[in-house]
This record gives structure tokens, sequence and C-alpha cells, in this order.
């Protein structure tokens, strides 16, 4: 290799020295919800960018795609929680059960008692409920699934 070449590669090697010797402790400790995510705790944004952050929430974007709790859920799981869908004779249920929220497919068998269960934990809604919301269940093998109500 000649003298150019080696010029070239050292001075990539001391960029990247210098990178690594950042202090680590001047930066936020970035703690994502889903561990290997890639994505940043929004909250963490939020400490330098309190302005943005508040006014961001208040758009359609800004409530689009969020886990549900107790504090930002607007559906009513208890009374007005049921849709019959005549074509397919099934019937889904919204359920909240320990702070934790569901859709509950079945249908009713031939003695008019609930057959073929299925029910999945909602994970996600999508949607910033000006139109609508719809739902969305993480499968064990970490693919994201759209559940049928919206």
């Amino acid at each position: 290799m000649n003298a150019g070449k080696w010029r070239i590669v050292l001075s990539g090697v001391a960029f990247l020295a210098a990178c690594w010797q950042v202090n680590p402790q001047s930066r936020p400790v970035v703690s994502s919800p889903e561990k290997g995510s890639g994505y940043v705790d929004p909250a963490i944004c939020a400490g330098c960018h309190q302005g943005i952050a508040k006014t961001y929430l208040l758009t359609g974007m800004g409530r689009s795609l969020y886990r549900p709790s107790a504090a930002n859920t607007v559906e009513d799981y208890r009374t007005h929680n049921t849709v019959h869908n005549e074509a397919s004779g099934l019937t889904y249920t919204m359920v909240e059960r320990d702070g934790k929220f569901y859709q509950r497919r079945s249908e009713k068998g031939f003695d008019d008692k609930e057959t073929n269960v299925a029910e999945e934990q909602i994970d996600y809604v999508i949607g910033s409920g000006n139109h609508a919301h719809s739902y969305l269940h993480r499968g064990p093998d970490g693919r994201l699934i759209e559940l049928p109500v919206s």
C-alpha cells in the first residue's frame, strides 16, 4: 500500500477513535419502549424540546400511534363494546381486563352458546381518533397484526 492510502486509512481510524471519545454522560440515557426497536422514547426528545412535543401531541399525527392505557383510551370497553357482523355470524367484543385491552371474536354454536372464541390483546392503537381508530396485536413472532374491529 502506498503512503497516500495509508494516510486515508489512518485518518479514518483517527476519526472513529475521536467519535468514541465523546463523553456519554453528556447525553441522556436512551430507553426505548421496545428493546432493540431502534426508536428513541419520545420522552427523551421532549426533555429538551418541550414546546415542540406539547404542540405535536395536539395534532392528529401526534396521536396516530400509541399503546392503549386507561389515561388515553376513549373507547367504551364496558357497555357499548360489541359489534355483530350478520354476514359472517361473528361477534366482536372490546374488553378491558387488568389494565389491558383486548378484542374478542366469537360466534353462536348450535346450542346458542358462544363458540369459536379467539381473543387478542390490543398492543397498539393506530389513528388520531379524528375519524377512526384501528388496533394492532403483536404476534408471538413479533409481527404486527391488524385486528378486525376499527
